[in-house]
């Protein structure tokens, strides 16, 4: 068997040594990414506080206009204002979401309009 010349080895390693730094700041990018956004507001939750709204003005006002105008001008105030930090250095999300808060705050914006 021939050996290989030696730039194609050097060249060899450092192929596979630049594979493995791009795997590496990709998962470590990633990571970063995952962790950061534990410490926002679930965005899940913030849909199903809206749907819950949305449900219940209907229901009280038979207005699917008007409810839907609130929930478009004053949805992200009022779960911002009623999602309290918990626990900010805890694993997973640190919020605390309070609806009955949230819907007495759309309510008032509801009436107001």
């Amino acid at each position: 068997m021939s050996e290989q010349p030696k730039s194609s080895t050097r060249a060899s390693k450092l192929a596979v040594l630049l594979v493995l730094t791009v795997i590496t700041c990709g998962v470590a990018a990633w990571t970063v990414v995952n962790v950061s956004g534990l410490n926002e507001p679930d965005p899940a939750m913030a849909q199903d506080f809206a749907k819950y709204f949305q449900r219940r003005c209907v229901r009280d006002t038979a207005n699917e206009g008007a409810c839907r105008d609130v929930i478009g001008f004053h949805h992200r105030r009022c779960f911002k204002q009623t999602s309290l930090k918990e626990s900010p250095d805890s694993w997973g999300s640190p919020y605390v979401y309070d609806r009955d808060g949230y819907m007495q705050c759309m309510r008032e914006h509801l009436t107001s309009a």
